[in-house]
């Protein structure tokens, strides 16, 4: 949000996402999306370039205008990003079943961390299933099937 009055913070949502790198060689959120869905990440890393593309036609020195390109841009990252981490959620859970205790305990930390950041855009989609992702103890299968379910592939 603080994009449409600070030009510059576009430039840190792209580096914030990919690392500041090259579309293919993404660090940090970017790389943990793109090893786990690589055509999620393309979205994600487009979905960046969007909202500097948003600015660069929007009063790109000023206080934005267009809000109605800010959504659209705006929405396409948050599609995205959802997306993305959802799958490194799913990816941790799925973990559980394998990992010794202490991998347990790590992923466990995890999940719990970043599932309720989910549950904005889950909860608007399906509550029921969204209560699913607050689960605990956290069961793999409801907690796959329901995050399956909410955030398929676009």
């Amino acid at each position: 949000m603080s994009c449409g009055a600070k030009p510059a913070d576009c430039d840190s949502c792209w580096a914030y996402y990919s690392g500041g790198t090259a579309r293919g060689a993404p660090l940090g959120l970017g790389a943990a999306v793109n090893a786990l869905a690589p055509e999620t990440h393309q979205r994600a890393y487009d979905a960046t370039l969007a909202v500097r593309c948003w600015r660069n036609l929007d009063n790109e020195t000023g206080i934005a205008g267009n809000l109605s390109m800010q959504l659209q841009a705006r929405t396409q990252l948050d599609r995205a990003l959802v997306r993305g981490l959802s799958m490194i959620v799913r990816q941790r859970v799925s973990e559980l079943a394998c990992a010794d205790v202490d991998g347990k305990q790590a992923r466990l930390a995890f999940i719990r961390t970043l599932s309720p950041l989910l549950d904005r855009e889950a909860r608007a989609r399906d509550p029921v299933r969204a209560d699913r992702l607050l689960m605990d103890p956290v069961e793999v299968g409801p907690v796959t099937a329901a995050l399956d379910a909410l955030f398929p592939c676009p």
